[in-house]
């Protein structure tokens, strides 16, 4: 089975073409496509499919859509290659292999012609780009396109593909076609006039055809749209190319081959094809052009025609980030390696079992290498438990290994194998689709822990077991924190403690349900001031009952019901580690103890399903667990915490939703990400007679010492500056940020600080990063939409205060995009206006964490970097004197 995007949506069989049904439907596929191999949260798909408003029926209207899909791909085919649409909470996860949709095939030549032209060999690339735009048979899903469909997904692919035609015009150049190039080009250009690269491709060819005048006139008309759309100057590039094109001085150039000494790639794939190779890391500059960008890039070899700058345009989309490796060893000691039909099976079986706990954990399956198999975390998104999730998938890979029966759907046991797992710095660098190239010493050091590995060992290193004992410590929710047990002071929430005790007063003295909301950013304390409420709402009324869930998933796509079971076992007092029938006693003991209870059996089966973890999640287990929670508050008032409530299905909402409307004294109590809870329920607590909200704020200064002060004990000594300074400046008044750096800061006997020295002849100290506060800003970089993060890449360069048009000037973003990004990071408590306004007018900006700054600075490639700056100077020295001190 084929699935062709490129073109008109279609799915092919056997030469066959299916019928998809109505537009619906073809929606629903083609953004499943688009997002082939993630799941896709059902909130995503309706706001694509309805970006306008979801109506009343949307929900059922996709799930049929969704069940027609199933009967169209449906196959008897039980292979591991079949391509499958599953319902995967929160959403859908369509499976499908590269080789079957004409999308990504179309990018792995892509990515096979790029090696060819780093490698000089034209006349290869050349064939493979032309394969590879064949697959075109028009605009991408032009039959929803003219339905209205606008999503970015599609304008990234159309860009993807005129890119890989401004790689073909290279290779055509190199080969000296400049004339059957003209045509193309030109026509291009009418559609995008503002693409620079392939404008200095058309100047070249001009020039090379006798047709001088005609390229300078192509370079006046695209100089006066660049100012008029965006007030900018061409590239230093293209005018570079101008002045060469004026001076006759325009000759042929040679790439510059890769060196020998090139670090090793990994190209890591969203789905489970066989990597393909990539671009080494330094190819020859204009031989080689990046295939998402719009840049014109001098070539640095000897001959060339131009050499203004040396910093490749992929290294501006290149990040450096924090990743986790795994690497899987697995061999067989007997002699079942001499049969090859028999070592491919039990190859295709291991293979099975990395992808699956690869999949649950939230890592990316990179590839094999003989009885060598490497999942990468952190790639392409960044997310706050990647060592962690990665720890864990290597655990539960060598148990399956290792300890798997003969005969179940796996590998047989063998513990001769081993698994590793190293976390560092790695260059990420998209390459236009679903590959991300992925290179850095954390390679070799897995590698190396690999090779000194005992057979059946899991071997972590010590940055990984860090990572792990820091989530440990973060995961243990208020289901195990002590009432009151908290070490550190609380202070700074006064006013967020009145409105939860003014709500819980209402509840005991009216006897009716109160819905409350703590919201805050990641680190803001919301565990912190619920463990300090619970421990005052059981002192205040020691009748009520306190009890508190989790639906922070145990594993990434987790639904939040682990919440309820939580809620369940604190109220029949089920101990963790009890035995399956001490729990089911408890459980029928409670249930049974509940007076006006209906049909109590029915909901005993329920419950058990809950805390066994067999449930499925249906109306009737949400309607036996609140049946059983209605009974309990009947008889004395009760405290209900659910923590993390933006990581709970939508099941789980819609049980809060109904029990903040339901009879009883109950308080329910909510603690969410703002942007994420709201991003799916927009009307969350609205309209409800008894709800109230309260936004975690910033802690102050002062209140940021005492924390630090506290942790920090007696490593905290008088002194110009402090240890505690350090420790203000870098938290930006995130109280978990602040706790953790003083615990570092506590437990290390080298102290990770330096003095710095500044010009004005004060000092300050310079504080490395914990590691887990350093992923919780790499999660919300990633997290970012695509123009945000863009701005906020490019601001980091700019000092601890900045202005839009500072930004805009370095160019990855236009102005009116600057402008939205920066509101967004605006509306996020990422950036702030400082109250200063430059003579043109624009408001000035400051990063409200200083953390946050230096994890966005440090993910920028050095060559990329500087290059920002660089046109930031350049930028600045055009301006009026007057603007230049407020740029």
């Amino acid at each position: 089975m084929h699935f062709r995007l490129l073109g008109h949506i279609e799915v092919v069989d056997d030469g066959t073409s299916l019928t998809l049904g109505g537009i619906r439907a073809r929606a629903t596929l083609g953004y499943l496509l688009l997002n082939h191999n993630s799941v896709i949260p059902v909130s995503r798909l309706m706001k694509a499919l309805w970006p306008n408003g979801t109506p009343a029926t949307g929900r059922k209207m996709l799930h049929n859509a969704i069940s027609h899909l199933r009967g169209v791909i449906g196959t008897n085919s039980m292979t591991a290659r079949a391509p499958v649409l599953l319902t995967h909470a929160p959403g859908y996860f369509l499976r499908v292999q590269g080789e079957s949709v004409d999308m990504i095939r179309f990018r792995q030549l892509v990515d096979v012609a790029r090696s060819d032209l780093a490698a000089g060999r034209w006349e290869q690339a050349a064939g493979t780009l032309r394969d590879a735009l064949a697959l075109w048979r028009g605009p991408a899903m032009v039959d929803l396109v003219e339905a209205g469909v606008n999503w970015a997904e599609l304008t990234a692919l159309e860009n993807d593909r005129r890119a890989a035609i401004e790689c073909l015009v290279d290779a055509d150049l190199a080969l000296g076609r400049h004339a059957q190039v003209i045509s193309e080009l030109e026509t291009q250009l009418q559609a995008g006039p503002l693409r620079e690269r392939m404008a200095g491709q058309l100047m070249r060819a001009l020039y090379h055809c006798g047709r001088q005048s005609d390229a300078l006139a192509l370079y006046q008309r695209t100089r006066t749209a660049l100012i008029e759309e965006f007030g900018l100057d061409p590239s230093p590039e293209l005018q570079q190319l101008e002045r060469a094109i004026l001076n006759h001085a325009l000759v042929g150039g040679t790439a510059v081959r890769p060196s020998a000494d090139q670090p090793a790639e990994l190209i890591v794939h969203s789905d489970s094809a066989s990597p393909l190779p990539s671009r080494p890391a330094s190819a020859g500059l204009n031989a080689v052009p990046d295939v998402a960008s719009d840049r014109v890039v001098p070539d640095t070899s000897a001959g060339a025609e131009a050499s203004v700058s040396t910093v490749a345009t992929d290294a501006v989309a290149s990040e450096i980030k924090q990743v986790s490796i795994v690497l899987v060893r697995a061999i067989k000691e007997t002699g079942e390696a001499s049969d090859p039909a028999a070592a491919a099976l039990t190859h295709e079986r291991t293979t099975r079992v990395v992808e699956a706990e690869a999949a649950r954990w939230g890592g990316t399956m990179a590839g094999t290498l003989g009885s060598l198999w490497m999942v990468v975390f952190g790639v392409p998104v960044s997310g706050e438990f990647d060592a962690w999730h990665a720890a864990r998938a290597a655990r539960t890979i060598s148990h399956r290994l290792t300890r798997q029966p003969p005969n179940e759907d796996g590998p047989d046991g063998d513990p001769s194998g081993a698994v590793v797992v190293a976390t560092g710095k790695a260059l990420v660098r998209p390459s236009g689709g679903s590959p991300s190239a992925v290179s850095g010493a954390v390679f070799d050091r897995a590698m190396g822990q690999l090779i000194a590995a005992r057979p059946g060992e899991v071997s972590m290193c010590e940055q990984t077991a860090a990572a792990g004992r820091t989530t440990e410590r973060r995961t243990l929710s208020l289901v195990n924190v002590p009432t009151g047990g908290a070490s550190e002071p609380f202070v700074g929430r006064d006013h967020d403690m009145r409105v939860l005790q003014h709500a819980w007063a209402q509840v005991r003295r009216l006897h009716h349900p109160h819905l409350v909301t703590v919201l805050g950013p990641a680190g803001m304390g919301k565990t912190r001031l619920l463990a300090e409420f619970t421990g005052r709402a059981a002192g205040a009324d020691p009748a009520a009952e306190c009890l508190i869930g989790s639906c922070a998933p145990a594993e990434p796509g987790g639904t939040g019901f682990d919440a309820l079971a939580d809620i369940v076992k604190a109220r029949c007092g089920v101990a963790t580690d009890g035995s399956e029938s001490h729990t089911r006693a408890r459980l029928a003991s409670a249930v049974t103890g509940l007076s006006g209870l209906n049909r109590p059996d029915w909901v005993l089966g329920h419950l058990c399903d809950l805390v066994f973890g067999t449930t499925d999640g249906g109306e009737d287990a949400v309607s036996a667990w609140c049946s059983f929670l209605e009974a309990t508050v009947v008889e004395r008032p009760a405290v209900l915490v659910l923590e993390d409530a933006h990581c709970a299905a939508d099941a789980v909402l819609d049980v809060v939703d109904q029990l903040a409307s339901s009879t009883g004294p109950l308080l329910t109590v909510v603690t969410a990400r703002p942007e994420e809870l709201l991003g799916r329920r927009p009307g969350w607590g609205g309209g409800k007679r008894y709800a109230s909200a309260t936004v975690l704020q910033p802690l102050d200064d002062r209140d940021i010492r005492e924390l630090a002060a506290t942790r920090l004990g007696r490593r905290n000594r008088d002194g110009a500056p402090t240890l505690v300074d350090a420790v203000v400046t870098k938290a930006g008044g995130n109280p978990f940020f602040a706790l953790e750096l003083a615990a570092t800061l506590a437990g290390s006997a080298d102290r990770p600080v330096s003095a710095v020295q500044h010009a004005t002849g004060s000092t300050s100290l310079s504080l490395s990063l914990p590691p887990a506060v350093r992923a919780v800003l790499d999660a919300q970089i990633d997290t970012l939409p695509l123009v945000a993060k863009t701005v906020l890449l490019d601001a980091v360069v700019l000092g601890a205060s900045f202005c839009g048009g500072a930004v805009a000037a370095i160019g990855s973003a236009c102005a009116a995009d600057v402008e939205q990004g920066l509101r967004h990071l605006e509306r996020l408590d990422l950036v702030a206006r400082n109250g200063q306004l430059s003579p043109a007018g624009r408001p000035e900006y400051e990063f409200r964490i200083s953390a946050l700054r230096d994890v966005a600075y440090e993910r920028l490639v050095p060559a990329a970097r500087e290059e920002k700056q660089r046109i930031v100077a350049g930028w600045r020295f055009r301006l009026p004197d007057s603007d230049k001190l407020a740029s």
